[in-house]
């Protein structure tokens, strides 16, 4: 784990995760100790300071007349975090009679951190026991881009008995079996003349669009209406496919 991008995932600016990470290693210290640990003007290291002091992971507190510094048990983050997702929790129920939801809607992720939060949404979207489906597939061009995350995310969706059903053509599909557990993901070939426009995956009201060049592009579409249509086209290939053997 790679602890300062954690820590801005959590809010932290690259800077002030430098100034925390040193008080941490320092212990009691004045601010020159810090400047001189991360080579930051002063000006920079009294901001960090003073905004991890109003979340309570620092203290501020005078020796010799001089400002001293004392990184507090890292504890209070979990803490503090903990409790911000409890309140937000609390809200949802008030948020969502608000939220409008648009008839579509269409997102566009990037990368393998764009592929990650797809598989998130998977985990957010798909209720336990329901299935979802995917076309085409991509094979080992899929999974390398995914190759570390993807593995905890599909455990995970088949202990809340989520499944996956996936028809895909022949060379494609051993990729695939090569990488996934089968009792998550059920597999159909189709046969060598049939071809499919993109890899698209059908799960809660959304359909993913896959687009695989110089890196992984995924397009997510919000829509009922979409999501139902590709719904039954892979109802009509599931039936025109075999069983992986």
């Amino acid at each position: 784990m790679n602890i300062k991008n954690s820590l801005q995932k959590l809010g932290f600016s690259a800077q002030d995760v430098e100034v925390y990470l040193t008080a941490l290693k320092v212990g009691e210290s004045s601010v020159g100790a810090i400047i001189a640990k991360t080579g930051f003007h002063r000006e920079i290291v009294y901001g960090a300071l003073s905004r991890l002091e109003q979340q309570g992971l620092v203290q501020a507190f005078e020796k010799k007349k001089i400002r001293h510094y004392q990184a507090q048990d890292p504890a209070i983050l979990v803490r503090k975090e903990k409790e911000k997702a409890d309140l937000a929790l609390s809200m949802l129920p008030q948020l969502q009679e608000l939220f409008t939801q648009p008839a579509v809607s269409i997102k566009v992720y990037e990368g393998a951190e764009g592929l990650e939060e797809i598989e998130k949404d998977w985990a957010a979207s798909l209720k336990d026991g329901e299935e979802f489906y995917c076309i085409g597939g991509a094979g080992d061009a899929w999974y390398e881009v995914a190759a570390p995350f993807y593995k905890k995310y599909h455990d995970r969706l088949l202990k809340r008995n989520i499944r996956l059903k996936t028809v895909t053509y022949a060379n494609e599909s051993r990729g695939i079996a090569r990488y996934e557990n089968l009792k998550f993901n059920a597999i159909r070939v189709l046969p060598e003349n049939f071809r499919v426009p993109s890899s698209s995956v059908i799960y809660a009201d959304k359909l993913l669009l896959q687009i695989f060049g110089e890196q992984y592009i995924g397009i997510v579409i919000q829509s009922k209406k979409v999501s139902e249509t590709y719904r039954h086209y892979f109802s009509s290939l599931w039936k025109q496919g075999k069983p992986l053997t």
